[in-house]
């Protein structure tokens, strides 16, 4: 219901917010909760006016006007028409129009009931008494009447006291202090809708943020991953190997790991590529669509380059490759850095954004080359195997994550 309302409400409160100039929009709410007060003969027939429509209650009357006001004064605020109309302070202003009514006290004591009628049942109320104090042929008021009673008597009194500053015969002072109490609940719901403003403003750019810092995040992240995959992979660790680091540290996201043009590595140093996949190192894989390139049987050969050579090439390519492979698994098994050489070289290694380092001859034997920065902290091996009670692996994956929380706290 209330989305309804809304949608109702949200078009007007956009013309108000064109037609009413921004200067007298604070002081609307304030000017309808006095209005009853400051101009009491204006209000009563502005009121009276109402009549024409049929209803002739001075109490719903006046209800009507200050409700009417009340809405007025809430739609031409800033941002209404998001906020829509706040059903509490209509329902007050409404209340607040009708106690000033003439005669509201009486009408309202007189709805009391003074008891049921031992013949019907009926509840009989103080005006029907006429004033009597002959309750013969009554019961008393029930428990949930007597209730009634009391709110009744309170409204009574409250209308008593509104009713005397709402006169054109009352004084200022009657004016003000009947007045205080509605000015002072137009207070209130300006404060209100500025802390719901505020608090709106708050979400939105707290939204934002997370939207942001997740964006930084996964930039972030990425980077990590795409510089570990570059340095395991140039350090000649096996893929099953990378994948299992990645998703210990909690980088994988999917695809093959190194693997390069968009995922799908080129099937290049004398491999066979077929569509859709990739065959493997001198694999010999048959190609329904490329079955006559080559002339050997549906196998189709590529170079270093990606280019169709004939069977005989790729062999000579392969056991060329083969051979170099042996010599390195040699040079592995006489000692030395693995995988680090470049030019005669050792690779320098980029870690300007933290991470793990996973190559290297042995521990202790700094023979990594790493760009660092001013105030970072690098941790020994010793300590990365603690962390992880025992495991490299899980202790570089926890340092990440401590990485990571106190980079979002800084």
């Amino acid at each position: 219901m209330g989305k309804i309302f809304k949608k109702i409400t949200k078009p007007i409160a956009k013309v108000f917010d064109k037609i009413i100039p921004n200067e007298i929009k604070p002081a609307l709410p304030y000017l309808a909760a006095a209005f009853p007060f400051l101009a009491p003969g204006l209000y009563g027939s502005m009121a009276a006016g109402i009549g024409s429509f049929g209803i002739n209650n001075p109490m719903i009357q006046r209800a009507i006007l200050s409700g009417g006001l009340n809405t007025v004064s809430q739609l031409s605020q800033e941002g209404a028409a998001e906020r829509g109309i706040n059903p509490l302070s209509l329902a007050m202003a409404a209340g607040t129009g009708a106690l000033t009514a003439p005669g509201a006290p009486g009408t309202l004591q007189g709805s009391q009931i003074a008891g049921n009628s031992m013949a019907t049942g009926a509840p009989i109320t103080q005006a029907a008494l006429g004033g009597t104090s002959d309750l013969y042929g009554m019961t008393d008021p029930t428990l949930f009447q007597q209730a009634q009673n009391f709110g009744l008597e309170g409204l009574s009194k409250g209308a008593e006291f509104l009713g005397k500053g709402a006169t054109e015969s009352s004084t200022l002072k009657e004016m003000v202090m009947s007045g205080a109490p509605s000015v002072g609940s137009a207070a209130t719901e300006q404060a209100y809708n500025a802390a719901m403003d505020a608090k709106n403003a708050y979400e939105k750019e707290y939204a934002d943020w997370q939207n942001f810092s997740g964006q930084q995040l996964a930039n972030f992240n990425s980077g990590r991953r795409q510089a570990i995959i570059a340095s395991m992979t140039a350090a000649q660790l096996g893929e099953d190997v990378i994948s299992s680091t990645l998703a210990q540290l909690g980088l994988r996201d999917g695809g093959r790991v190194a693997a390069m043009n968009g995922g799908i590595m080129d099937a290049m140093r004398g491999s066979v590529q077929y569509p859709g996949g990739y065959a493997g190192e001198g694999t010999e894989y048959l190609s329904p669509t490329d079955s006559n390139q080559g002339g050997m049987g549906g196998v189709v050969y590529y170079d270093e380059n990606g280019k169709p050579i004939t069977k005989e090439q790729a062999m000579k390519l392969f056991n060329k490759q083969a051979k170099e492979e042996e010599k390195k698994k040699i040079k592995k098994a006489n000692g030395g850095i693995i995988g680090l050489m470049n030019g005669g070289q050792p690779m320098e290694m980029d870690y300007r954004m933290g991470g793990m380092i996973p190559i290297g001859s042995k521990e202790r034997a700094d023979d990594v080359p790493a760009r660092l920065s001013k105030n970072e902290f690098v941790m020994t091996a010793d300590a990365v195997r603690a962390a992880g009670g025992g495991s490299v692996n899980e202790g570089a994956r926890r340092m990440y994550e401590l990485m990571n929380n106190l980079e979002a706290r800084a």
